[in-house]
């Protein structure tokens, strides 16, 4: 408390507590659950923003989603993100070695909606087979005030949204022997397996990428009421493959698990890196990221041709890397190259044309934007905030980019592959210039005015030309419904409560509520305005 009211205390005999013990004298929310976004971006209109959604999932018809938060859990929506529900209750997971981890911390989602659809979404919804990869380690930790949180596992739960909070929503069995302190930042399953099913020739298997690499989860049979369970084992050959020392493994920043011809096991893509960028001065990912392949579940690797970090004159590309995969073994990645060092890097994009030929090769794609905006120091956030999806329309393919600030809110981009190949702008959504002869757009491709900053998803839903384009940002979940067209993205409904509140030394009384600082972002910090939380009880 304050001296003051310390004072007061004592001079009226009243006990002092640190906490309180009942039901008064708590922070209460006054709804609807959202922050107004307090930024130069987006003055004067202050959108409701949330805390940060790590990823999507988002099922065909966009009336369905899933959002994984930074330190909320998941959340559910079964009206177009109108209004979201929690799932899974708190997720509680016992700690094994103990740490700063926790099991509502999210990095990455799997779920393989209901399929096929029916008319009624709550019966949807219990056909859904959802897994969560918990921990989020993608730098800018600044402990002790707002430290990175590592994961307990990854959860696994058939049709958890229609579960009541306090069911044990998820399967007992997460994993957490193995990836306890690990962040996963992506899973990806077996084209050939059926999800969800633990017995037979087609029985789940997923693989998750995680800051201590690269791990594969088989299906089994448990017992009732659950339907199964994953076990987890490493595969240490990556770091082999690499020339790392023994015991250490790369970061595996993404994940691709597509069909190869006759091969009951596929191919398995895997975006690599030997560090990543933190807020420290001297915090720079060093180089070495590539992309690895491997075509027996993770006994050998091979690198794609173009995206080798050891061939002879490469230029080096550092931190995080992403896949998108628009159709067939068409795959896109995003990524940064190095080509002056310490620090000037450049943001690309390249292109497997057949990721799954006997030796895949990767090619540059030019015109790509400024993606991500560098600091005094030439860091960016790129392995804080990216993300990249490809549409194919009309023959030719869309590539959305996402990265942290751009020319009125975020850094997000809509860009048609051209020949050369390049990119360029998208007829009927980034082109500059007013309409019928641009779009409105403040840069050629540009179409992040209103979103807030810092990208970590993009989702595709629904059919053109009502395209949706769902975005996950530090300011929570955006949409557009006309296939991202510059200043059509807006917040869906009353966003989630997600906010985390840390207080700093005192407990919650007038005056530190004044000084209080949220573990949202920088742009969703509370105000005067609906969605704030207020303390009573003084």
């Amino acid at each position: 408390m304050s001296d003051r009211l310390a004072a007061e205390a004592a001079a009226a005999g009243v006990p002092m507590e640190l906490f309180p013990s009942g039901d008064e004298r708590r922070w209460v929310p006054i709804g609807p659950s959202v922050t107004r976004a307090f930024s130069w971006f987006f003055t004067p209109s202050f959108p409701r923003a949330t805390g940060r959604v790590r990823d999507l999932a988002v099922s065909g018809d966009g009336r369905r989603a899933y959002a994984a938060t930074a330190k909320g859990g998941v959340w559910y929506t079964d009206d177009g993100g109108a209004t979201w529900s929690p799932v899974g209750g708190w997720a509680a997971r016992s700690a094994v070695a103990g740490g700063v981890h926790n099991a509502q911390s999210c990095g990455a989602l799997l779920v393989a909606f209901a399929d096929p659809p029916g008319p009624d979404p709550k019966a949807d919804a219990a056909r859904d087979f959802v897994l969560v990869g918990t921990g989020e380690l993608q730098g800018f930790g600044r402990p002790p005030a707002r430290p990175a949180l590592a994961g307990r596992g990854v959860l696994a739960a058939l049709g958890p949204a229609t579960k009541p909070g306090n069911d044990p929503t998820w399967e007992p069995e997460a994993g957490s022997s193995v990836f306890e302190g690990l962040g996963i930042f992506e899973l990806a399953r077996d084209p050939a397996a059926t999800p969800g099913r633990a017995t037979g020739p087609v029985v789940d298997r997923v693989a998750a990428g995680t800051s201590a690499g690269l791990f594969l989860g088989i299906r089994r049979p448990a017992a009732a009421p659950h339907n199964g369970e994953f076990t987890w084992v490493a595969k240490p050959a990556l770091g082999t493959f690499m020339g790392l020392p023994a015991g250490r493994q790369p970061i595996v920043t993404e994940v691709l698990w597509i069909a190869r011809g006759g091969s009951p096991d596929g191919r398995i893509l895997v975006a690599v890196a030997l560090g990543l960028e933190t807020p420290a001065r001297a915090g720079v990912a060093p180089p070495g990221s590539g992309v690895a392949y491997t075509d027996d579940l993770g006994a050998t690797f091979h690198w794609v041709a173009g995206l080798d970090p050891t061939a002879p004159g490469a230029t080096p590309i550092v931190g995080r890397m992403s896949f998108a995969n628009p159709e067939a073994d068409r795959v896109y990645v995003l990524g940064d190259r190095q080509p002056a060092a310490p620090t000037a890097t450049v943001a690309t994009v390249w292109r497997i044309e057949t990721a799954a030929a006997a030796t895949p090769s990767a090619e540059l794609i030019a015109g790509v934007p400024v993606v991500w905006v560098a600091n005094s120091l030439g860091k960016n956030q790129r392995d804080y905030d990216q993300a990249i999806a490809v549409d194919v329309v009309d023959g030719v393919d869309r590539v959305y980019l996402g990265g942290n600030t751009g020319p009125t809110g975020a850094s997000l981009w809509c860009l048609d592959v051209s020949v050369g190949p390049a990119l360029v702008p998208t007829t009927g959504v980034s082109r500059t210039g007013s309409p019928p002869s641009g779009d409105g757009a403040a840069s050629g491709g540009y179409i992040g005015g209103s979103v807030h900053p810092d990208i970590h998803m993009i989702r595709l839903a629904g059919t053109h030309p009502n395209r949706q384009v769902w975005v996950a940002t530090d300011g929570g979940v955006f949409v557009s419904t006309q296939a991202g067209r510059a200043n059509t993205f807006a917040p869906p409904g009353d966003g989630h409560g997600r906010i985390g509140g840390q207080l700093h030394r005192r407990p919650p009384d007038i005056e530190s509520f004044r000084r209080h600082r949220y573990a949202g972002q920088r742009s969703a910090v509370p105000g005067r305005r609906p969605g704030v939380a207020r303390h009573h009880g003084w």
